[in-house]
């Protein structure tokens, strides 16, 4: 479930040095391995110990998607990002973090594709919303 990710230097006053970008993209690829980790048990069941892996990578991926400025310059990365960080908190069952991630994403400048995706994410978890409310 590798993602491919580049942060693009920029000419402006939001930029994000190169040991930075190197820790983004090391944050990111860390954040990957425990979803993929994750997603493993779930398949085989184990759904607490999966959802443990998915609050572990939704918090890597936050972080490194914190760290990338919001500038057109490192969009659709930063977007993308967010998204990513959106979903492994829909999977971890963090809806009010996820909700955050989607409009921290949309806060940016994503391309209109990026930007279809996590308006999605947000009717993914208004369904989460109104079903953990008929179990409770």
């Amino acid at each position: 479930m590798s993602t491919q990710f580049s942060i693009i230097r920029s000419m402006d006053k939001m930029v994000l040095d190169d040991a930075d970008a190197k820790e983004v993209s090391r944050l990111h690829r860390l954040a990957m391995d425990i979803a993929d980790r994750a997603f493993d048990l779930e398949r085989k069941q184990m759904a607490r110990q999966a959802r443990k892996l998915f609050k572990q990578a939704f918090e890597t991926e936050r972080k490194a998607a914190r760290m990338i400025p919001r500038s057109n310059s490192y969009e659709p990365s930063r977007s993308v990002m967010f998204r990513s960080a959106a979903s492994l908190a829909l999977n971890a069952q963090l809806i009010d973090d996820a909700e955050k991630m989607v409009a921290d994403g949309l806060l940016g400048y994503p391309p209109k594709s990026v930007a279809r995706e996590l308006r999605e994410l947000f009717v993914q978890i208004y369904e989460a919303r109104k079903a953990d409310k008929l179990v409770a």
